[in-house]
């Protein structure tokens, strides 16, 4: 766990929440999942490692999802 403390914490408010719930029937994507996809792009982050959604989506063109069990083509 020491590792992870390095990197910024989101922390989860009303406002993410109901961000997420707006991304979650945008995008059809579960709850947990939009919750995901908004606390990284509230993090500046680019990329978001997932199985579960669509491998190479773009989302805002900020976020791409990669799954990482799919091999480079």
């Amino acid at each position: 766990m020491e590792n992870f403390t390095c990197y910024p914490l989101v922390q989860i408010e009303p406002a993410l929440i109901l961000s997420a719930i707006q991304r979650h029937r945008q995008l059809t994507v579960s709850f947990w999942d939009a919750l995901i996809i908004e606390a990284a792009l509230l993090s500046d982050c680019t990329i978001v490692l997932s199985e579960d959604m669509q491998d190479g989506q773009l989302i805002d063109n900020k976020l791409r999802i990669r799954n990482p069990f799919v091999s480079a083509q």
